[in-house]
């Protein structure tokens, strides 16, 4: 087991970065109370240092606010991150879309179609792809359609937003090989899971990783999923990892959220460098509140410039515009459960793949067999969701 005390000495940096992240965690200090006594609306009772740094941050986002307005009343996309108080402020944060994989007939990629619904989710402002994940139905797809899959993204994407790659699969030797195949594609990183269908433990799913990364120079994330995966990834092996430099970032899509707690404690009092990313529909105004960079939701793909809106308004600390956003958001999740049959991923997957149909972002709403697509009944009641959350 890495000790805590190795942990801290492989990562002690030189002074420099230190005063600059100490300069920096002092900045995100002060947005962050002054976000909390405005939810509470006890302005009048901050304390003098935060007087002191109230109009540096309050300019800060008033002009960050004011080129926002200027792009959406001239109709050009926005895509520059909003100051952040989640403390990464210089990486990966926001929303990052876990895309679709829009399908032909014969369940291949229609990658017209894919190409369509990047350039969707650009011009809503997200920040981020996650490509071939759990959303993109990687599991049901053969490892040519799974990279054609993120070569398209990568393509499409040409540089605009940063494209994470999932190369998850049954066995650590297969998912070498698709982190191999995506080496020299300008990816920002590639996420795995623990192998599935056979249960790990935590030694193997370090030894797991750190053989990743051993055969990868590209940034690698851990995928926390275990209701699909049967292995957890626990806190310290998270910890253990980032710490050792294995591992760049986790999404955490376990719905854990005492364990997630644990790891951000364990991150802060180790001084470990780790993006924090939560597979979370409920928490895309409050993810900063607990510890997380961004939030990775799958009802981004049908709303993106709502849920990009309602993450950046959450982090302005802006609660009467996070609230209504976030009511927005909970009204597009209505399309994702539209089926009166099938299981629940079905019905999210056809939800969203028939409501992109209807809007004319992709050609096709199929979904891989044996997954229930809508019925013609179902699909009827989408008008009606879309004219709710306003696109």
């Amino acid at each position: 087991m890495v000790t805590g005390e190795y942990l801290r000495q492989k990562l002690v940096e030189p002074l420099k970065e230190k005063q600059r992240a100490e300069r920096l965690a002092a900045e995100r200090a002060h947005a962050r109370v002054l976000a909390e006594h405005r939810a509470q609306g006890l302005e009048e009772g901050l304390a003098q240092g935060l007087a002191e740094g109230r109009a540096e941050v309050d300019a800060v986002w008033d002009a960050w606010n004011r080129r926002r307005m200027d792009a959406e009343s001239e109709g050009r996309p926005f895509n520059e991150p909003p100051p952040s108080g989640s403390g990464n402020a210089d990486g990966l944060h926001g929303v990052i879309v876990p895309i679709l994989t829009p399908l032909n007939d014969d369940e291949t990629v229609d990658k017209a179609s894919l190409r369509r619904l990047v350039n969707y989710l650009f011009e809503g402002g997200v920040h981020g792809i996650w490509a071939a994940g759990t959303t993109g139905e990687f599991a049901a797809l053969d490892d040519e359609q799974k990279l054609l899959a993120i070569e398209t993204v990568v393509d499409e994407v040409a540089g605009r937003l940063p494209v994470i790659g999932n190369i998850s699969a049954p066995s650590t030797n297969l998912t070498v090989r698709l982190a191999r195949a995506v080496q020299e594609w300008g990816l920002a990183g590639i996420a795995a899971t623990p192998p599935y269908y056979y249960p790990c433990a935590q030694d193997e799913v370090l030894s797991h990783f750190r053989y990743i990364k051993e055969q990868s120079g590209v940034p690698l994330w851990v995928y926390n999923i275990p209701v699909t995966v049967k292995t957890v990834v626990e806190p310290q092996t998270m910890a253990t990892l980032a710490g050792e430099g294995t591992v760049v970032g986790v999404k955490d899509s376990s719905g854990a959220g005492e364990a997630f707690a644990q790891l951000r404690a364990l991150c802060d009092q180790g001084g470990i460098e780790m993006y924090r990313f939560l597979g979370s529909v409920y928490r895309v105004t409050t993810a900063s509140a607990v510890g997380a960079h961004g939030v990775i939701p799958g009802i981004a793909n049908l709303a993106p410039g709502v849920v990009a809106k309602a993450w950046e308004a959450g982090e302005a600390g802006d609660v009467e515009t996070a609230r209504a956003y976030q009511a927005k958001v909970m009204a597009a999740s209505k399309m994702m459960h539209l089926a009166r049959g099938g299981g629940p991923n079905a019905s999210s997957f056809s939800g969203m793949k028939s409501a992109l149909k209807h809007m004319g972002v992709i050609d096709s709403d199929t979904v891989t067999r044996p997954l229930r697509p809508l019925t013609g009944d179902e699909k009827k009641e989408i008008p009606a969701i879309l004219r709710e959350v306003g696109i």
